[in-house]
C-alpha cells in the first residue's frame, strides 16, 4: 500500500457519522447480487486484530491514557514499579480514562485504593452522586469528585448520563505512601476484581463475549503491542500485569531511571540502576535533560561508560540527527541503545504502552483462539526468549501460536521502516530494490526465530507457526530473494555483516524462508474513486472521482431509486471500478484477483511464492477500507466542503453501504476470492471497533455492527462446522 492504515490505539476519539433511519437504509438499499456458490476453501476461520480501547479490563482504570505531568516536572523519580507516586508531586500526575458505551447511567461504581491517596476525577456538571464512603470525599461533587485517605473505598453513579470519559489524577501537593491496586469499576464487577489470581480474570466479559461470538481462528493483538512506533526492546520493562496501574499508557521504569543530564549538546547522566558496566544492544535510559540541544551533534555519557550518539527514534527523522531544539530544557525522553549503529535513539517522554504478553495470551485463552504474538522490532534476545517461554508455557494446550517480528518492516509510513534501514545500511547493503531494510529484517527475523525455535520445545512442534510477513503490493521478486532467502546475508559478499559476526543465512537450512511456518500479506480493498486516505484523494484529482460524487449527490436526495442507484455504484466502484479518467482501480475486489502486478493480481501473485516454498498463508491484516475524504482536502480538490468530513455526503453513503446486505456479500466475495488460492488458509480483519476505515463496529466493540460482522461471523460459523 502506498499509504498505510495508521495503528488505532483508541477508537473512542473517532467522530460519529450521521446517517438517515434504519428504515430509509433498507429501502433504498440495492438488491444483494449473488454470492459465489463455491464455498470458500478452509482450513480454518478468519483472522481479528485488537486495539486499546474502553471496557477491555473489568477495573476500567487500567485502560486509562496520556499517563504524564506537567512539561519540565521529572515526575517519573517518585514512581514505583507499578507507576503509583511514592511521595508528593510537584505538579499533578494526570490520565484520562474512557467508558466503553455499554456503560448504562445511573450504574452503580466503585473508586477504591490501597495505601493513603489521593485521587481527581474531573468530569464537569453534572457532577457525581456518592452513595457510600461520604468520609473519604473531600469538598462538593456538582462538578469533580475528590478522594482522600487510607485504603478508601467510594460507591458513587454518575448524575445523569454517563460521561464518555474523565480527566484522572493524582493532584499536586497531596500526600501518597504505599499507594497500591486502585480500582474503578461498576459494583457488580468488584467481587470478581478481588478474587481474580489469573490474567484471564481481569477481561470484562461482556467483551470477551463479542469476540466469542465473532469465533475469529486467530487473534492478533498487535494494536495492544504498539511495535509500528514502539521503543519497548526489553520485556522486563513492561508493566506488571497483576499490580501496573498503567496497562497501555507510556510506561518509566524506576531500573532504567538516570536523573537529570548535565552540560549542553554533549551530555552527561549518572548510571540507571540496571546498567551493566558497558552499553548493550536494547538497553533503555530513562532520563530528564537538563538543556535544549542547541547542535545537532549530540552525545549521552551514562555513568562514565563513554559518549555514545544520540539520533531521532520513532517520529520524523528516524535514525537521523535531531534538530536544534528538538530536545526541549527539562524534558523528559527514553533512550535506546544500538548496537549496530553505535547510537542511542531519542523518543520523547517513556516507554511506549504495550499491554503485558501474560494479558495477551490470557485473552486468547479465553476467546479460545489462536494467539498470534508481534515481538517489537527493537526486542532484545533475552526478551524473545522469556516471551517465547511464556506464550509456550501459559497459552492454552489446544491452542497454536504465531509469531511476527515486528508489523510492516516494509512500510515507510511507520519509524520502524527507516530504522531497519539505516541498520541495513550499516551493513553494507545495497540500496537497490529494499534490500537495506530487506535485508536487516531478514536478518533479524532468521535470529528471533531461531530462538523461538530453540525456546518452543518441548511444547508440540505443529503448535507453532513462525510468520513471515510482507507486502502485498510489494515487489515479488525482491520480497522473494532478499526478505524471504536472505540472498544479501552474506559476510563473503559484505564486510561490514561480517565485521559485526552475523552467521551466512543465504543458504538453506539457514535461510530466513527455512524458519517460517507461515506467509502473511494483508487483503485490504477500496473503491476506485472511493478511496481509503486523503493522500490518495489528492493523487487522484477531482476529475478522477465525478462518479462518486454524483453518486454522494444522489443518496443526499432522500429519493430511494437515487439511493439505490448510488448503493449500487459504490458496491460496483468496490468490486471493479475505474476512475473518472478510466484508470482501473487499483484496491478493487478485481485489482486483488486479476488486475494488480501487471495484470496477474495480488493473490495468484503470492501464490506462486506460497507453491515454491509450501507455504500456508494467513492473512495478518485486511478488509475494506473506502473512507471519505477531510473537508480541508475537499478544498485542496477543488470540491465543495459538504461532500467530506464525517457528516459530509460521501460518508452518509459509506455509512449506508456499510449497513446494507450488499456489503456483507461483498465481504464474503473477497473471502471467497483469496481462500480459492490453494496455500489460503486464513482470511483477517483489521479490528473490530470505529469510527474508521477499518472497523466492523460503528464506535467501540460493543457499538451496533456493520454487516461486515455478519458476514465474518457466518464464514467463522461455516468453517467451524466444516
Amino acid at each position: 500500500m502506498e499509504i498505510s492504515r495508521r495503528n488505532f490505539l483508541s477508537a473512542v476519539s473517532a467522530t460519529a457519522v450521521i446517517v438517515g433511519s434504519p428504515s430509509v437504509l433498507r429501502a433504498a438499499a440495492p438488491p444483494p447480487r449473488s454470492a459465489s456458490t463455491k464455498p470458500p476453501s478452509t482450513t480454518g476461520r478468519s483472522l481479528i486484530g485488537t486495539s486499546i480501547e474502553p471496557g477491555i479490563f473489568k477495573n476500567l482504570a487500567l485502560s486509562l491514557v496520556n499517563y504524564r505531568s506537567s512539561p519540565g516536572y521529572a515526575y517519573p523519580a517518585i514512581l514505583d514499579e507499578n507507576n503509583y507516586p511514592t511521595s508528593t508531586p510537584a505538579a499533578t500526575i494526570g490520565a484520562t480514562i474512557f467508558f466503553p458505551t455499554n456503560l448504562a447511567p445511573s450504574t452503580p461504581m466503585v473508586l477504591k485504593w490501597s495505601g493513603l491517596a489521593t485521587i481527581l476525577m474531573l468530569r464537569g456538571a453534572p457532577g457525581f452522586v456518592v452513595t457510600s464512603g461520604a468520609g473519604f470525599v473531600s469538598g462538593g461533587t456538582n462538578f469533580n469528585l475528590t478522594a482522600v485517605g487510607t485504603n478508601g473505598r467510594i460507591v458513587f453513579t454518575f448524575a445523569g448520563a454517563t460521561p464518555s470519559q474523565v480527566a484522572f489524577g493524582f493532584p499536586a501537593g497531596a500526600k501518597y505512601s504505599g499507594l497500591s491496586n486502585l480500582v474503578l469499576c461498576r459494583l457488580s464487577d468488584e467481587a470478581a476484581i478481588d478474587q481474580a489470581t489469573t490474567p484471564e480474570e481481569m477481561f470484562d466479559d461482556n467483551y470477551v463475549a463479542t469476540y466469542r461470538t465473532l469465533n475469529p481462528r486467530i487473534v492478533r493483538p498487535m494494536g495492544w503491542t504498539n511495535p509500528n512506533f514502539g521503543n519497548v526492546s526489553q520485556a522486563r520493562y513492561i508493566a506488571p500485569w497483576r499490580t501496573a496501574i498503567n496497562l497501555s499508557a507510556q510506561r518509566w521504569a524506576p531500573g532504567a531511571w538516570a536523573g537529570t543530564t548535565s552540560g549542553t549538546n554533549d551530555y552527561t547522566c549518572a548510571s540507571q540502576k540496571d546498567a551493566t558496566k558497558s552499553y548493550v544492544d536494547g538497553e533503555m535510559i530513562q532520563l530528564q535533560f537538563g538543556n535544549a540541544n542547541t547542535s545537532r551533534t549530540i552525545t549521552v555519557n551514562s555513568g562514565a561508560r563513554g559518549a555514545v550518539p544520540v539520533l531521532a527514534g520513532s517520529g520524523g527523522g528516524t535514525c537521523q540527527p535531531l534538530n536544534i531544539g528538538q530536545i526541549a530544557a527539562n524534558s523528559l525522553a527514553t533512550l535506546t541503545y544500538d548496537a549496530v549503529l553505535g547510537a542511542f535513539l531519542w523518543q520523547v517522554d517513556g516507554q511506549t504502552g504495550c499491554i503485558p504478553y501474560e494479558l495477551q495470551i490470557a485473552f486468547a485463552n479465553r476467546i479460545n483462539a489462536d494467539y498470534w504474538c508481534n515481538f517489537s522490532a527493537s526486542m532484545d534476545d533475552a526478551s524473545i526468549a522469556s516471551i517465547t517461554r511464556l506464550v509456550r508455557d501459559k497459552l492454552n494446550s489446544n491452542l497454536k501460536a504465531y509469531f511476527e517480528l515486528g508489523n510492516e518492516v516494509w512500510n515507510w509510513s511507520f519509524p520502524v521502516t527507516p530504522w531497519a534501514n539505516a541498520k541495513g545500511v550499516a551493513l553494507g547493503f545495497p540500496s537497490d530494490n529494499g534490500r537495506q531494510f530487506f535485508g536487516w529484517h531478514a536478518l533479524r527475523f532468521r535470529q528471533v526465530m531461531g530462538l523461538v525455535t530453540s525456546n518452543w520445545a518441548p511444547r508440540q512442534s505443529d503448535q507453532l507457526k513462525r510468520v513471515m510477513a510482507f507486502q502485498a503490493f510489494g515487489g515479488v521478486g525482491a520480497t522473494t530473494n532478499y526478505e524471504l532467502q536472505g540472498a544479501d546475508l552474506s559476510g563473503a559478499v559484505y564486510p561490514k555483516y561480517a565485521a559485526k559476526g552475523f552467521p551466512n543465512y543465504n543458504a538453506a537450512p539457514n535461510r530466513p524462508i527455512d524458519y517460517c511456518d507461515v506467509l502473511s500479506y494483508a487483503t485490504y480493498y477500496s473503491g476506485a474513486q472511493c478511496v481509503n486516505f486523503d493522500g490518495n484523494y489528492l493523487r487522484v484529482g477531482a476529475a478522477a472521482i465525478a462518479g462518486l460524487l454524483a453518486a454522494a449527490d444522489d443518496y443526499a436526495t432522500a429519493v430511494p431509486t437515487k439511493m439505490a442507484s448510488a448503493l449500487a455504484f459504490l458496491d460496483n466502484d468496490i468490486r471493479t471500478g475505474t476512475l473518472a479518467t478510466g484508470t482501473a482501480g487499483s484496491e478493487t475486489l478485481l485489482a486483488l484477483n486479476s488486475g494488480a502486478n501487471r495484470g496477474v493480481g495480488i493473490y495468484p501473485a503470492w501464490e506462486a511464492v506460497a507453491k515454491t516454498f509450501d507455504k500456508p498463508v494467513a492473512c495478518y491484516e485486511g478488509g475494506h477500507e473506502s473512507w471519505y475524504p477531510s473537508a480541508a482536502t475537499c478544498t485542496a480538490l477543488g470540491i465543495s466542503t459538504t461532500y467530506g468530513g464525517s457528516d459530509g455526503k460521501i460518508a452518509k453513503l459509506l455509512e449506508a453501504y456499510k449497513q446494507s446486505d450488499t456489503f456483507a456479500i461483498l465481504v464474503r466475495d473477497q473471502i471467497s476470492q483469496f481462500m480459492a488460492q490453494p496455500h489460503s488458509q486464513t482470511p483477517a480483519w483489521l479490528l473490530v471497533p470505529g469510527k474508521n476505515q477499518w472497523g466492523l463496529s460503528s464506535g467501540d466493540s460493543y457499538a451496533p455492527k456493520y454487516k461486515s460482522w455478519d458476514a465474518l461471523v457466518n464464514f467463522n460459523k461455516q468453517s467451524t462446522n466444516k
